[in-house]
């Protein structure tokens, strides 16, 4: 029987060695047998062979190679994110047509749709992926030698000239160049917005679509809030709103509440949103990759979109897919910058400053991101940053102004009153 062995080095430089083996049948199609560091891996459904490619289940490969795999229910995503030189990489799939009778799968990596000679599949609610695609994916190299197949990552962020050959033509990559994000199309009903700004010299335009159903429902749940907070001095009113909510949009209408202090955590992972967000921020990723921006580059043009959303005061914080919609003031924008970077694999945070503190009716929101000290470029300013009990040094990201990371703004002369992480 014919046997080879794939190797995989894994991302976080952990060394894989994942084998496979032909096996018995698995309705109609050939098995694999797949081994991880020489132990055979069980599943619901086995790898098999489709027109002489491997295919392999997603998360059992994402797994081994130390990702965090999510999935994106509503959208019909399954999102994976794993580490690569200190940046996130994100693999999602979608259900994109049939082949050969199993539903096809879209993969899409920082936003970048990949294709194959056989795509992905779904079986018995599995989904399987080429071996070689996925190695592809996340930047690995690949070797054949005497039936011996070697996958090697050579540890860092996706060449953004891999792109070519895995779904990308040339006509995409140049526009992606002149700063063209690529468009978040969804279908079904939806509202449609452009986006116009700048950053580092470069010009950058996206088209996104915002589902209306998520955005009907953050309007509704603004609109109670709204209500909630307008009736402070009415308990029986507050009370009948909270009674009739779910005990996980009750905790949300709360946490802006003084008994809180103000900590919004929960706008930021919001799962309806937090999983729209997760598809935007793979677009504005991959735009990052292809511009070769590193990892603080890149949280820094994230930044830059949030900043370039209309401002307008407001009393109540916005979920995301409203403040894309309508506008954003400081809490708005540090709720939905963090949200993008945590997506992404970042480690963010709320960075508050009470009224009190600011000496204003108002107070103040800042969004934070954890950089290390060498992953923070030089720049001529002594750039802000707030410690966290943990010990990251999580620098300032303020969303109302066009200011670089580390740029405190009005915020400065100020000592922030309360620091909430999410990660």
């Amino acid at each position: 029987m014919k046997s080879c062995k794939i190797c995989i080095i894994a991302l976080l430089l952990s060394l894989i060695f994942v084998g496979v083996a032909l096996s018995s049948d698995y309705q109609g199609y050939q098995t694999v047998t797949l081994l991880i560091n020489g132990k055979t891996v069980q599943s619901e459904v086995p790898s098999i062979i489709i027109n002489n490619r491997t295919l392999v289940p997603l998360r059992v490969i994402a797994e081994s190679l130390h990702a965090n795999v999510t999935y994106n229910q509503q959208y019909n995503y399954a999102v994976i994110t794993t580490s690569a030189g200190g940046q996130a990489i994100n693999l999602s799939t979608k259900i994109d047509g049939e082949y050969q009778g199993m539903l096809k799968v879209g993969v899409v990596v920082n936003g970048q749709i990949l294709t194959g000679d056989v795509p992905p599949v779904t079986l018995n609610g599995r989904t399987l992926v080429p071996i070689r695609m996925v190695a592809q994916a996340l930047g690995c190299t690949i070797n054949y030698d005497n039936g011996q197949v070697t996958v090697t990552s050579p540890g860092s962020s996706i060449n953004p000239s891999s792109l070519l050959g895995v779904g990308i033509t040339p006509q995409e990559m140049q526009a992606m160049a002149a700063g063209v994000v690529p468009a978040v199309q969804l279908p079904g009903s939806v509202t449609h917005k452009s986006f116009n700004w700048n950053y580092n010299n470069t010009s950058f335009s996206w088209e996104v679509d915002i589902p209306n159903d998520l955005l009907s429902w953050d309007t509704t749940f603004y609109q109670t809030m709204s209500n909630f907070y307008a009736n402070s001095n009415n308990a029986k009113i507050q009370n009948q709103i909270l009674q009739s909510l779910t005990p996980e949009v009750k905790a949300l209408l709360l946490a802006p509440a003084s008994i809180n202090n103000g900590n919004k955590t929960a706008y930021v992972e919001e799962p309806q949103n937090f999983a729209y967000t997760q598809i935007l921020a793979s677009k504005l990723a991959a735009q990052a990759q292809v511009k070769q921006y590193d990892k603080f580059a890149t949280a820094e043009f994230i930044l830059s979109f949030v900043q370039s959303i209309k401002f307008v005061l407001d009393p109540y914080p916005k979920l995301a897919a409203q403040s894309l919609s309508a506008s954003k003031d400081c809490d708005d924008g540090a709720i939905l910058l963090c949200s993008l970077l945590k997506s992404l694999g970042y480690s963010t945070a709320l960075v508050r400053y009470s009224e009190a503190a600011m000496g204003s009716p108002n107070g103040h929101m800042q969004g934070g991101v954890a950089f290390t000290s060498t992953e923070v470029p030089k720049r001529s300013y002594s750039m802000s940053y707030v410690n966290s009990p943990s010990g990251k040094l999580y620098y300032i990201c303020e969303t109302t102004n066009n200011f670089p990371i580390g740029t405190a703004g009005t915020a400065f002369n100020h000592t922030p009153t309360y620091i909430y992480p999410q990660n």
